[in-house]
């Protein structure tokens, strides 16, 4: 096997020549400060998410040694590419632990720390070592190296000197072999589930940025909270089911507009209580959307719009995995991935002190923002393409001059309003032809130009008199024709004063 004569090399003349140039690196930098550091506990979990499946795979290998060779005075440990130490087995080196740094920068030379430098198997002595506690050790290193032929993850070994034998590192190296085999054909079964995943998201939602793409990507595959931010009608939620929909999660999508449920409701709302625990309370008890989301996502709209009291409550819930209805003697667990949703700055939201800076931080496991219509013109046509042929089939179409009317407006309502005007424009003609006159019947040209925000409500307030005077006044048709909640509806009616 070609692969392994790398592994006869390192124990010849050419060994000691790497070593040599190495060291002549590391004095050419400068004096380091060697010692053991850890890493914070964020940043080890996230980088043990990234290499699950290579440490699993190690831990059997770990325990097939443990059978072979005695590791009572001997270390082996799984570290990524950088030299941070995910995982071990055996006695020695105590002070080396899970999150340990063996970076060279940390620890100077040794076979991990080279075997990454050189992306190939390699080991160090003795006092070839620079750092005191390594030296009564030979350290052996083999790199898992990715299709793209970067370092992944690197295979470690501490043998004492005197009973160290060279098939110990033949062994440790074949399993680095075998490990980035394994590595290269998963990447190629895992590049064909993300064509398929891509292939999704651009049939559910028309136009996302690549970036977007690959957020949504990479929120499918950890359980890391999600925060979706953008304008009102852009498509955070559609955005939230499409990441529950390809993250296989079993349980329910359960979203929750906050800003639609009362200050006193809300605590009552997402986590429930027991039964007869407060005055009006349900003899039965009541389930909260975070139980009634187990197993699955919860998605939580307009965020910025819940109380301080209540973000509290929100953050234990999601740090701990757990929750207190109210009246409960113990809490209740539940495995449910949070995406959250806001049109507001929560950072200045933060610096006001009206939303929590931990709860924001702990919200933004990934981030994504969503661009507004007017940022996107390129993709207009495409969206009357897809809502004409969703709402009329093909017995509807739209004129040259009626398209270049919609390309030029600024959606202050985003895709929703995009998606309100051919839902009533096609509700208008019955079939035929959209003009132009029938597009600036609906847009009003001709009125006023107002501030963004103050165009935003102008269009929302219209767009619901319009829906409620469609169905006429039912408010429960409306609120189902717009794909909202009866409660969100009634409290949009408020506060625009309709009748």
């Amino acid at each position: 096997m070609r692969y392994f004569s790398s592994i006869i090399e390192s124990f010849s003349d050419r060994r000691r020549e790497k070593l040599g140039d190495i060291n002549y690196r590391l004095r050419s930098i400068g004096q380091w400060r060697f010692g053991f550091r850890r890493v914070d506990e964020d940043i080890l979990w996230s980088k043990s998410q990234d290499l699950k499946d290579i440490i699993l795979g190690v831990k059997e290998l770990f325990n097939q040694v443990s059978r072979e060779v005695d590791l009572s005075n001997r270390l082996c440990v799984i570290c990524d590419g950088e030299g941070i130490v995910l995982d071990k087995e055996g006695n020695a080196l105590e002070e080396v632990r899970i999150g340990t740094m063996l970076g060279e920068e940390f620890v100077g030379v040794s076979g991990i720390s080279a075997s990454i430098l050189l992306r190939e198997p390699f080991f160090v002595q003795g006092m070839e070592h620079h750092f005191e506690p390594f030296k009564p050790y030979i350290s052996c290193g083999s790199p898992v190296v990715g299709p793209d032929g970067e370092v992944m993850a690197v295979l470690g070994l501490f043998s004492p000197l005197q009973e160290f034998t060279k098939s110990e590192f033949l062994l440790l190296n074949m399993f680095s072999y075998f490990i980035s085999r394994d590595v290269a054909l998963n990447f190629k079964k895992k590049q064909h589930e993300q064509d398929d995943r891509r292939t999704y998201i651009r049939e559910r939602i028309i136009g996302l940025e690549r970036e977007v793409e690959d957020k949504i990507l990479k929120s499918v595959e950890v359980n890391l909270p999600v925060l979706i931010t953008g304008e009102t009608g852009v498509g955070k939620e559609l955005t939230a089911e499409v990441i529950h929909e390809l993250s296989g999660r079993k349980g329910p999508f359960i979203a929750v507009n906050c800003g639609a449920i009362p200050d006193n409701l809300v605590e009552n709302e997402l986590f429930g209580h027991e039964a007869g625990s407060f005055t009006g309370a349900s003899s039965k008890g009541l389930k909260g959307k975070f139980e009634l989301a187990d197993g699955g996502t919860l998605f939580l709209d307009e965020i910025g719009e819940l109380p301080l009291h209540v973000q509290a409550k929100l953050l234990r819930a999601i740090e701990r995995k757990e929750f207190w209805k109210i009246g409960a003697v113990k809490p209740t667990k539940v495995d449910v991935k949070i995406i959250a949703a806001t049109n507001r700055d929560l950072r200045a939201m933060v610096r006001d002190g009206k939303f929590r800076k931990d709860l924001y931080y702990r919200l933004r496991g990934i981030s994504i923002h969503i661009l507004p219509l007017r940022e996107r013109p390129e993709i207009i046509d495409n969206l009357i393409n897809y809502y004409l042929f969703k709402y009329a089939e093909q017995r509807i179409w739209i004129n040259e001059k009626a398209r270049m009317i919609l390309r030029s407006y600024s959606w202050p309502g985003n895709v929703r309003e995009l998606k309100f005007l051919i839902k009533n424009l096609v509700y208008e003609v019955k079939s035929g032809e959209i003009t132009d006159d029938h597009v600036k019947m609906y847009l009003e040209f001709n009125r006023e130009i107002s501030p963004y925000h103050e165009a935003l409500e102008r269009f929302e307030r219209e767009y619901i008199l319009k829906v409620l005077e469609m169905n006429r006044w039912n408010i429960s048709k409306s609120a189902r024709f717009m794909g909202i909640s009866r409660r969100w509806l009634q409290e949009k009616i408020k506060r625009y004063g309709l009748k």
